[in-house]
């Protein structure tokens, strides 16, 4: 799963990293030729106040300290790889452990009948 799986759970989220991703390969093809800040729809990047916690739950910091770090255009793709790892990953790890222990139960309970 990779970050254009997101869209298909959250359309809002998918798309704004997508913007971010795709904001984020273009400056990096600039390569020295850079000039001025990362742009994400004609915006720099520092200026959508972006923090390494997870978007919409504020609670839930991608890294140690992250609602300290804000994303830039030297650490944008830790921080999208964070929030995939967070929504497909990582994030919902212990769920699936119960969901396959919770069918595993099932289908023992079902062969002892």
């Amino acid at each position: 799963m990779d970050l254009y799986d997101i869209r298909k759970f959250d359309a809002a989220l998918g798309a704004t990293l997508e913007k971010l991703y795709a904001a984020h390969k273009a400056h990096q093809a600039q390569g020295a030729s850079r000039k001025g800040p990362m742009l994400v729809d004609g915006c720099p990047i520092e200026d959508l106040c972006l923090t390494f916690v997870l978007p919409g739950y504020p609670e839930y910091e991608l890294k140690k300290n992250g609602g300290d770090i804000m994303v830039d255009a030297t650490n944008v793709g830790a921080y999208i790889s964070a929030v995939v790892d967070a929504n497909l990953e990582s994030g919902i790890k212990t769920q699936m452990e119960h969901f396959r222990q919770a069918t595993l139960m099932l289908v023992c309970d079902a062969a002892s009948l």
